[in-house]
């Protein structure tokens, strides 16, 4: 439904209806549909365009950062983004099989994703990274797990457990030692915790190579590991333009 009038009117705009709406202006905007779809208006809703999320799942939330970035979550921990205005949409390794409901960015930096059972997803670098936590089992001993999948393409998840409250990083390294990238540094509880790594939202582009990533605890060594990118071209847009073959009026 779209109201003019601050509320008082309201005007049926999708048949069919939508699971999440998000507009970045005032003519072009976003939502989310069931079976992985995502459809986009550039004119204020008049007409609609079908885009593949790239998920096969209901996709629930959607959220824009500004006009390229955005997110999509729903069902089954479904998380899909875009970088590119939702020309092409990129399925992101997934932390949880919780339902997801919401994504919300406060800030250019800091958003959230929320779902069922209390799933709490973050990340406080723009979606560099995002961070969940479970604190149900608690960990009597640092570890470091290997990254799955590995090699990874889009996106890889990294997990690491605590054993008590301290200051805490996660930094990214090239095969000769030279730092690329701090994935986590901030003070955290003793827990389980989870990192999807998304290395497309860094500036600087990574190649495909060995990488390694390493864990700290109060400005200690706890344990480093390989990493492996294998960047594949996936055409997306090819697949948008299948899904697309016509419009949603």
């Amino acid at each position: 439904m779209k109201s003019t009038d601050r509320g008082n009117s309201w005007s049926l705009i999708l048949n069919g209806g939508g699971n999440g709406m998000y507009f970045i202006d005032s003519l072009t905007g976003y939502t989310s549909f069931g079976g992985g779809i995502i459809l986009k208006t550039t004119n204020g809703s008049l007409n609609w365009v079908t885009q593949s999320g790239g998920v096969i799942d209901n996709l629930i939330g959607i959220f824009f950062i500004d006009k390229n970035n955005g997110y999509s979550v729903g069902n089954g921990g479904a998380v899909t983004k875009t970088t590119n205005g939702g020309t092409t949409w990129i399925p992101q390794t997934k932390l949880t099989n919780n339902n997801l409901k919401s994504v919300f960015f406060t800030d250019a930096d800091n958003g959230y994703i929320t779902g069922e059972f209390g799933t709490l997803i973050k990340t406080t670098n723009g979606g560099l990274v995002f961070i969940s936590s479970n604190s149900e089992n608690l960990p009597e001993n640092f570890t470091l797990y290997q990254n799955y999948p590995n090699p990874f393409n889009s996106s890889t998840v990294i997990k690491y457990d605590i054993k008590r409250q301290g200051n805490v990083e996660l930094k990214l390294y090239d095969i000769t030692g030279k730092f690329v990238s701090t994935l986590v540094e901030e003070v955290q509880n003793q827990g389980n915790y989870s990192v999807l790594f998304s290395p497309e939202s860094i500036e600087m582009q990574l190649q495909s190579g060995v990488y390694f990533y390493s864990l700290k605890f109060d400005a200690k060594n706890i344990l480093t590991k390989k990493i492996t990118l294998h960047k594949i071209k996936i055409n997306y847009e090819k697949i948008n333009n299948v899904i697309s073959c016509c419009s949603i009026l």
